[in-house]
């Protein structure tokens, strides 16, 4: 193996905000070693709206871009969510780039920004899944 496609699996953390990162078994066996799939995304309620989560998933991000794996997860609020599915979707798409491939379920992905040193990472996404219309 040459070390580019080694994105571990399991329970990622940042202060109180956690999720799982996983293969993504809803794709032929062939593809999921270039893509991980992020489920589970939760903050205690008394530590919302501290950016804890948008740093937990800004450091996914990151290392799935050093190692140009795809990321993909499906938009699905906690009953206790304070957002709504469109509001997470919106989130997702405004601040991390992810875009819907399937509407139901609601699922999104983000493809990998293949130049990151060179800070290009908006639109990145959005331009591939446009152009695959």
């Amino acid at each position: 193996m040459d070390g580019v496609k080694n994105m571990r699996y399991g329970i990622r953390k940042y202060n109180e905000a956690t999720c799982l990162v996983s293969a993504c078994l809803g794709v032929p066996e062939k593809m999921r070693k270039d893509i991980r799939e992020i489920s589970r995304l939760e903050c205690k309620p008394e530590y919302r709206g501290r950016g804890n989560a948008t740093a937990l998933l800004e450091s996914i991000c990151k290392e799935a871009d050093a190692k140009k794996m795809i990321l993909m997860l499906t938009v699905e609020p906690f009953d206790d969510s304070p957002m709504t599915k469109e509001q997470l979707a919106d989130w997702y798409g405004t601040t991390f780039n992810f875009n819907p491939i399937q509407l139901e379920p609601l699922i999104l992905a983000r493809m990998f920004n293949p130049f990151p040193e060179s800070g290009l990472t908006e639109n990145i996404g959005q331009i591939i899944t446009e152009g695959c219309k």
